[in-house]
């Protein structure tokens, strides 16, 4: 449950801190705000708080996703540092880093949530952080990402064909 509640949270401030940002501009630069938030709140602080629960809480976040703690969690956590920092950096940095980051984050996602799905039917894995909340995020969140992310890309390229 906390951790629906912290990702909600990031979603809820990426969205805010967008509106507000356009509302001080001009709306043309709504979708390169919205992404750049969401790599900030929704890619970097929700992989920062994986790495954190997989790095220092091992043994409650494998209860919570239903497994038993093991060396896996280390790596996990590693995966999903790398994946924070990519997020953090892509706060700031243009399209080009923003696309690079996102196929990892879409990979590593997108695939537990599969996985999430396989524990599910396999192992009737009903635990919280196997069933709930993480896995609609796992899935829908990258997806939801690089569908703004083609969106994004589309209107810049009919602006340089209009120029």
């Amino acid at each position: 449950m906390l951790q629906l509640i912290f990702i909600a949270i990031y979603i809820i401030i990426a969205i805010i801190l967008t509106i507000k940002h356009i509302q001080n501009r001009r709306p043309k630069h709504f979708i390169e705000r919205l992404i750049a938030h969401f790599y900030l709140w929704c890619v970097g602080c929700i992989a920062m708080l994986g790495f954190i629960s997989h790095a220092f809480f091992p043994d409650w976040t494998a209860q919570y996703i239903g497994w038993k703690a093991g060396g896996f969690q280390t790596e996990i956590a590693i995966g999903n540092l790398a994946i924070s920092i990519a997020g953090f950096i892509a706060f700031f940095k243009g399209q080009e880093f923003r696309w690079g980051a996102l196929v990892p984050y879409f990979i590593f996602f997108v695939g537990a949530g599969i996985n999430h799905i396989v524990q599910i039917i396999v192992h009737h894995n009903m635990a919280p952080g196997n069933a709930g909340v993480v896995l609609y995020t796992d899935i829908i969140l990258p997806i939801y990402l690089l569908l703004i992310m083609i969106c994004h890309s589309r209107i810049k390229e009919k602006k340089t064909r209009k120029r």
